[in-house]
This record gives C-alpha cells, sequence and structure tokens, in this order.
C-alpha cells in the first residue's frame, strides 16, 4: 500500500510539474506585443484560458496534498510546486489586467479617431460652402450656420489633444509594425486638423473682405464670425481678454498663477508657461489702441501678428511636450488643465484680432 501510495504521489507530482511548464511556456508565448485590435483581443483571450486552466489545476494540488501528508520530503516539494503555481498564477492575473486595459485604450482610441475623422470631413465640406465660388455673398447669408461651425473648433481641438497624448499609450503596448499605421492615421488627422484651420482662416478673411466691400469697414476691429471668448464656451473678466493668464499691470505674473513658483510640475510646464505670457503680452500690446491707426501703425501691428502667428507651432510642440511630461499622473492637475484652456483662448483672441483697419 505504501508503495502504491509512493508511486501516485511521484505521478501526480510529475504530472503537476509538467504542466506547470506547459502554462509557463504559454504564457511566454502569450506575453508579446501585438499590431492591431483583432490580435490583442485574440491575445486576452488566450490569457483568459490560461487563467482558467490554472484555477481548474487547483484540485489537483488539493489532491496531491493528500497524498504527501505522511512524508516529509514530499510536503517539501508539495510547498515548492504549490509557491511556483501560485507565483504563476498571480502573473497571469497581471498579465490579464494589462490585457483587458491595452484592448480598451486601443479601442477607445480607434473609435475616437473614427469620429474625428468624420467630424473634420464634415467640417471640410461646410467650410467650402461658405468659402465656395459665391463668394462673401455665402458667409453673408449663411452666418449663423458659419459661426456655429466655427465655435466646434474649440471642443475638437482639446479632444485632438487629448488624442495625441492617448495615442502614446497605444503605442507603447503595440508592436513595430502596428506603431507605423496608428503613426500614419495620426499624423493623418493632424495634417487634416492643420488644413481645417487654414481654411477656417479662409473664412474668416472672406468673411472680413465682404465686410469691407459691403461698407462695413470701421464699425469693428474684428468680424463677428470670431465674437470674442464665447465662441471658446470659456469666460473672461478682463475687458482685454488677459485675465486668465492673471498678468499684473507692470506686466509680471501674479505668483501662484498656474504653475507657482517653486512648486512647479515640471520644466516643461514652466516653459510653456512662460512662454504664453510673453506670447499674450505682445498680443495685448497690438490691442492698446482701439482708434483706427493709420498706416504705418498698421504696417506695425500687421507685422506683429504675423510674428506671433509664425510661432503658433512653437507654442503647440511646447504644450504637446508638457502634456506628456504629465501624462503618466492620477488625474488631470489643475496647472495643466488651466493652460490647455489659455493656450485655446491665446489661440482664439489671435485670430480674433487679424483683423487691423486704417483711417478714412
Amino acid at each position: 500500500v505504501l508503495i502504491s501510495k509512493t508511486k501516485d504521489t511521484d505521478e501526480t507530482y510529475q504530472l503537476i510539474s509538467s504542466r506547470l511548464l506547459e502554462f509557463r511556456e504559454h504564457l511566454k508565448v502569450a506575453d508579446v506585443l501585438q499590431p492591431d485590435i483583432l490580435t490583442k483581443k485574440s491575445q486576452l483571450d488566450q490569457l483568459l484560458v490560461l487563467q482558467k486552466n490554472l484555477e481548474d489545476g487547483e484540485a489537483q494540488l488539493t489532491a496531491l496534498e493528500t497524498l504527501v501528508s505522511c512524508s516529509p520530503n514530499s510536503r517539501t516539494q508539495y510547498e515548492k510546486l504549490c509557491a511556483d503555481w501560485t507565483e504563476l498564477q498571480r502573473r497571469v492575473r497581471v498579465k490579464v489586467q494589462e490585457a483587458q486595459e491595452t484592448v480598451s485604450d486601443h479601442q477607445s482610441f480607434h473609435g475616437d479617431l473614427l469620429n474625428m475623422q468624420k467630424w473634420m470631413m464634415v467640417m471640410r465640406q461646410k467650410l467650402e460652402s461658405f468659402c465656395s465660388q459665391s463668394g462673401g455673398r455665402t458667409v453673408l447669408t449663411r452666418h449663423p450656420e458659419a459661426q456655429r461651425a466655427l465655435e466646434e473648433f474649440p471642443e475638437k481641438e482639446l479632444q485632438l489633444q487629448q488624442m495625441e497624448v492617448q495615442v502614446q499609450k497605444v503605442l507603447s503596448r503595440t508592436s513595430s509594425d502596428g506603431q507605423v499605421h496608428i503613426q500614419r492615421d495620426m499624423d493623418g488627422l493632424i495634417k487634416t486638423w492643420d488644413d481645417l484651420n487654414d481654411l477656417s482662416w479662409s473664412l474668416h478673411s472672406l468673411s472680413l473682405s465682404t465686410e469691407t466691400d459691403s461698407g462695413s469697414a470701421g464699425q469693428s476691429d474684428c468680424p463677428p464670425l470670431f465674437s470674442g471668448p464665447g465662441s471658446t464656451g470659456l469666460e473672461q473678466d478682463g475687458s482685454d481678454g488677459t485675465d486668465w493668464l492673471r498678468v499684473r499691470p507692470a506686466g509680471g505674473v501674479e505668483p501662484g498663477a498656474f504653475c507657482r513658483e517653486g512648486n512647479s510640475r515640471g520644466t516643461s510646464c514652466t516653459r510653456f508657461k512662460a512662454w504664453l505670457s510673453r506670447e499674450n503680452q505682445m498680443l495685448s500690446a497690438v490691442k492698446t489702441n482701439e482708434a483706427e491707426l493709420g498706416p504705418e501703425e498698421v504696417r506695425t501691428k500687421q507685422e506683429t501678428l504675423q510674428a506671433l502667428r509664425s510661432r503658433l507651432p512653437e507654442g503647440q510642440e511646447m504644450f504637446k511636450m508638457m502634456l506628456l511630461e504629465n501624462q503618466n499622473d492620477e488625474g488631470e492637475d489643475e496647472v495643466v488643465e488651466d493652460l490647455r484652456y489659455s493656450w485655446m483662448l491665446y489661440k482664439s483672441k489671435l485670430k480674433e484680432n487679424s483683423c487691423i483697419r486704417t483711417k478714412n
């Protein structure tokens, strides 16, 4: 009986050890980066099957415990086997959770990508219809519709910025051959966005020239298509639209505003905040004189506005670096959130003030 029991113990131990090695190999094969959503889902399914097999194998461990109860040597082997089995279960559990997050993040990004592409396609058609061969008359007759279309831009720009951070997480969990396609889609989306921005500027210029031709020049410094902070969904208290930077009368930035002195979230945040403050002060200087200007004054201010517009790509790069620096934080920091909206508002104000008129 003892010999039979020992034989049963050895056979059961070898069987479980063999299955443990097999499961380890399965985990090794499954634990690699995948190129797309379908293969990531397949990977998750494999890990879930492995997790179930490990759970089912616990019954054999229980049976083995009964067989080794009277043998100290076998008991030691059994405890080692149990520890290895438990550790593998822990590793598989972690990998299942990671795979679930990977699939969820990729699906979320893919859905956002499709929605943004659809919105851009529809918006392009709208803007092109406003800037059609019929000219400025289209802008005048469809003014409310054009304004509503342009008011969608700030929210979509915020979504695009969030996607630029989101895609970095997706890329980090995607194989190199899959990264190429994802990055290509994202680059294409950004290019389309830039084209839409150019088209919105064309609509702005067309509206301005139409107003001038129809005798409305001099009635306002900016065309109503860009009616101020209301188009961004943000509120301002300052008459010049600069209170969001909390600029002191002397030109300094109030301590504690956004990135606090000595308590910065990082160099990218500090650098971007300082850059945005300087650019905003230059824009405020252009807006100082509300009266209509002479030719020389107009030329100087137009050059300043052109310089500010030419530096927008530089600001966008700094903004993206700031987002990437803070992307691993739990929840979005108030500092980053304030700067996000301040950046959107600055670009909106710059677009509004592209219109400078001369004296009659």
